[in-house]
């Protein structure tokens, strides 16, 4: 009796009844046998070794093996023997291949792995298979079968995300047994141009002084990364640079990126090019402040809004008005928890 992927071994004594004649190795031949019991001639003092590792088999059902020697004598004496093995299948693991064990994406990137999936004693439709990430580095990995046990996935970095992660497949099969495999994901990390988050105000009365503060931020910089420094300087302003003293500079103030300038007398329009630099790169914005004698407050159009209704979506425009729209910006709202 043997178990399916268990070594399996047994010995049968073979002599000849004629004492005047010996039985040697090359006397024996085995005429039936399966794959995987040896062929080799295993036949030390009158004992014939027969061994192997069933491959074959299904959880629950025996099968049987059949084995046939011939062995023959110095006079041409021949002496067939066959021989059962009776096999008691096994539940055999799933198996995961074609998975490569690391890739590298470069930040803010994806990338596509495909693998197979394959069980004895389960269909491949059958199979039940698992993508997920295993460091919370990666959005929830997408995937999607492409037939004949194959799989394709595909991995989405997290935004700005450098740290190293790790993507986990297992399958199962209908007996419950499970098996896993990991990737390692490698990051590549590329510099992020520095964000303006708020823009300057461009308006301002006559005779006041302007100032407006210019909120900024760059994702290396907030991880104190490469030592990388924000700085914010003024590119450019119209009347220019050569004047003696310029209308407007840039100030730091408790962190915050001021621009500021003494009165102006002057009703115009005023351009300011801006720069924001991490130290590597620099963005680049244009801003056109428009100095009037008499500021028009801006002024909300949509006075009621319209009903709403539980359970179903709500979409609503709230219309502004103003003399100079590009600088309306929203300063507070109050609103009820679902909107």
């Amino acid at each position: 009796y043997g178990t399916e992927d268990i070594y399996f071994s047994t010995t049968l004594k073979i002599e000849d009844i004629d004492k005047l004649e010996t039985v040697v190795s090359t006397d024996i031949i085995f005429k039936e046998r399966p794959e995987w019991i040896s062929n080799e001639i295993n036949f030390v003092n009158g004992v014939l070794t027969v061994s192997g590792t069933p491959t074959r088999g299904r959880v629950g059902v025996v099968s049987t093996e059949n084995i046939e020697i011939m062995v023959t004598d110095k006079s041409g004496g021949i002496s067939n023997e066959r021989f059962e093995i009776v096999v008691s299948g096994v539940n055999d693991a799933p198996s995961i291949s074609g998975l490569v064990e690391k890739v590298e994406i470069v930040e803010d990137g994806s990338k596509v792995v495909t693998f197979r999936v394959l069980d004895e004693e389960t269909s491949k439709d059958n199979l039940t298979v698992e993508v997920k990430s295993l460091l919370d580095r990666i959005e929830t990995p997408t995937y999607h079968y492409l037939g004949e046990g194959r799989y394709e996935v595909t991995i989405t970095l997290n935004e700005n995300e450098t740290r190293v992660g790790r993507l986990e497949v297992s399958v199962t099969d209908e007996e419950k047994t499970k098996i896993s495999k990991s990737v390692d994901i490698s990051i590549v990390a590329e510099n992020d141009l520095p964000v303006i988050v708020r823009d300057l105000s461009e308006t301002m009365k006559s005779g006041d002084q302007y100032e407006s503060e210019l909120v900024v931020s760059d994702v290396e910089v907030a991880r104190g990364e490469d030592e990388q420094e924000l700085s914010v300087s003024i590119i450019k302003q119209t009347p220019g640079l050569e004047l003696e003293v310029p209308l407007f500079r840039v100030e730091q103030v408790d962190s915050k990126w001021m621009v500021r300038s003494n009165v102006i007398g002057t009703a115009g329009s005023y351009e300011v090019v801006m720069g924001v630099s991490d130290t590597r790169e620099e963005t680049v914005a244009t801003y056109t402040i428009l100095v009037s004698d008499t500021l028009v407050s801006p002024s909300l159009v949509t006075a009621t809004l319209k009903r709403a209704t539980e359970d179903r979506l709500y979409s609503v425009d709230i219309v502004v008005t103003d003399n100079v729209i590009s600088s309306v910006q929203l300063s507070s709202i109050e609103k009820p928890i679902w909107l």
